[in-house]
């Protein structure tokens, strides 16, 4: 999830000082896969095995006075054989990281997680501080307003003051009765507080794997005569998240502390990860329509077969995951203390109890209710909810952008009518069969009863950075991806219960003016990677005669600068041989930015 405050952003010194120490790198050859489906994992994991004499330790101890988080950091890198996963390099150097981030960025997020979960246990004890205000160089949290934390914020007076009121304002009994719901935490027999150990390592468990799919040579292709979540044999799945439930559906065993757990904790696990299939981030920042968000996790809603504390533990998961989303786990959990306005925390925690109204409504009128309810309580005041054209479009910015929801809304108005239609009409979209918007319901459109809906996965982030420099400019770009995407994909009744993927993780750290204007002889496109997904790449010129354009269609940012375009059109005709009708047959105008 993307910034929320520009202005409390780390330094690079912070970032890198505040990292803890990873381990030796795990070489990966850049060789084809065999015919396993997830053949790096099995060689990889190959003879692994978990120390659990170490992860019980750092479960038994965790709400022990005397007991570190610099013991507990040991405990668990000696423990989990899967941390390992975070630290893969190749001979060519090459990027494995999904996210967009580096591979030591993984690592370090993934400890943060872990370092959060340690704290939030803690809260009785020296969770809060350590939480807010970081730990010093003996792993022992600083003292508030003390003249050792500022010297660690580098004499910034403004972060101690927003760590200290952080500190005051967040809601600490929200939090600690989500452990009790999620049963991590639990009442004895004479009412003092403790703690379930196994489901305790669980959830260190679940945090160590969650997010080793980032990791693209882990990827699992789908065997021989399956199919998995509308991927096709052969097909190498691209969702971090369905990559992982794949591999705990058919390959348990290359997960040792998975598989080391007692059965009643791993179903736990399972259910968040597989048949839950929920994405509370695409939730709170608007960035999925309702069927790629909800319809799984509605079958088994309705199935009969969901516990609350299983539910409840996926929260926990989903909160201590960002918490320590800033890659210098050593700061304590800086995403939410220093990046998240209170307010908008304040929401995320208040929509844990919007999916309990999906056994009973229709996924789109869950989101809508949703919607509706953030417009009404949005700060300052938006007024009564639009109705009509463009409504849900105007709503999703609102909190996709999570900034100045009155200047992103002004800029949507600013845009052209095609712009406007094309985020208006595909925003619109459910990817559920028979469902539609109230409030904006398509009638006469294209979109209307027809699919696949299209979730920009990153949409937010790009929003969050680049729309907070530039608003109408990010808005032209999530236009023109959707509009490309669409040709991918096009609309048919048949897919209209149906959603697809499109990663802009390669645009969304990137100003808008610089994705309007890539190099001379680089092009941006969206290529189809499978049946449910595809991604925004940048493509040299010395690999356009190699593109299969029935499964890549370049992004075009038209210029009105007509001279201009015809001009980079010539130069790219004259500096790539033989690829430059091809190329005017995309209208790819070298770059040029559309002009305001």
């Amino acid at each position: 999830i993307g910034s929320c405050d520009a202005n409390s952003v780390l330094s690079v010194d912070d970032v890198f000082t505040n990292r803890v120490e990873r381990p030796k790198l795990l070489k990966v050859e850049s060789t084809p896969r065999d015919d396993h489906d997830a053949s790096v994992l099995k060689k990889l994991m190959k003879g692994k095995k978990t120390d659990w004499k170490r992860a019980k330790n750092a479960a038994a101890k965790i709400l022990d006075p005397e007991y570190t988080c610099k013991a507990f950091f040991e405990d668990i890198t000696a423990a989990f054989p899967e941390l390992r996963l975070y630290c893969l390099e190749t001979e060519g150097g090459e990027d494995l990281v999904s996210s967009g981030r580096t591979a030591d960025d993984e690592y370090q997020r993934t400890i943060g997680a872990l370092f959060a979960t340690f704290w939030i246990m803690r809260l009785d004890l020296d969770g809060k501080e350590s939480f807010c205000f970081g730990l010093n160089d003996k792993w022992l949290p600083f003292e508030r307003d003390s003249a050792a934390l500022l010297e660690s914020c580098r004499g910034d007076s403004e972060d101690v003051t927003k760590r200290g009121s952080f500190f005051e304002a967040i809601d600490w009994k929200s939090i600690q009765q989500l452990l009790l719901d999620a049963g991590l935490l639990k009442f004895d027999v004479v009412g003092h507080r403790v703690h379930d150990q196994e489901r305790t390592l669980a959830m260190l468990v679940m945090m160590v794997t969650h997010d080793i799919m980032k990791l693209t040579p882990l990827l699992p292709k789908v065997g021989r005569g399956k199919s998995f979540n509308g991927y096709k044999a052969g097909e190498v799945i691209g969702d971090h998240d369905m990559a992982l439930s794949y591999v705990l559906t058919y390959h348990a065993e290359l997960l040792p502390s998975f598989t080391g757990l007692p059965k009643a904790q791993q179903e736990s696990i399972r259910f968040c990860h597989c048949k839950m299939d929920y994405n509370m981030g695409w939730l709170v920042q608007a960035e999925a329509p309702p069927g790629a968000l909800f319809q799984n996790f509605k079958k088994v809603a309705t199935s009969g077969q969901v516990k609350e504390t299983d539910v409840a533990f996926y929260f926990v998961h989903w909160f201590v995951d960002l918490a320590g989303a800033e890659p210098c786990p050593i700061s304590g959990c800086t995403k939410f203390v220093l990046k998240f306005p209170q307010r908008v925390l304040a929401q995320f925690l208040d929509s844990f109890s919007v999916v309990q109204a999906i056994s009973i409504k229709a996924e789109t009128d869950v989101l809508e209710d949703y919607f509706r309810e953030c417009w009404y309580r949005h700060d300052p005041e938006l007024g009564p909810a639009p109705q009509g054209s463009g409504t849900i479009a105007r709503m999703r910015l609102m909190l996709m952008a999570q900034g100045d929801t009155l200047e992103i809304l002004k800029q949507f108005q600013l845009l052209s009518i095609d712009e406007q239609t094309i985020l208006s009409q595909e925003m619109a979209c459910t990817g559920c069969k028979g469902q539609q918007f109230s409030t904006d319901d398509l009638k006469g459109q294209p979109t209307c009863g027809k699919g696949p809906a299209i979730l920009v996965y990153y949409g937010p982030a790009l929003m969050q950075k680049a729309g907070k420099k530039d608003p109408k400019s990010a808005l032209r770009v999530l236009a023109e991806v959707y509009r490309r995407t669409r040709e991918l994909w096009p609309l048919t009744e048949d897919a209209a219960d149906q959603s697809i993927t499109v990663r802009i993780d390669a645009l969304k750290e990137i100003d808008s003016s610089l994705i309007q204007r890539p190099d001379s002889g680089q092009i941006w496109v969206i290529s189809k990677m499978s049946s449910k997904d595809s991604m925004v790449k940048l493509v040299a010129a010395s690999e356009y005669k190699d593109i299969d354009w029935k499964n890549n269609v370049v992004l075009q940012f038209q210029s009105k600068d007509t001279k201009s375009s015809k001009s980079t059109s010539n130069r790219l005709k004259l500096g790539v041989g033989g690829i430059g009708t091809r190329v005017r047959r995309f209208g790819f105008l070298g770059g040029s930015v559309g002009g305001d």
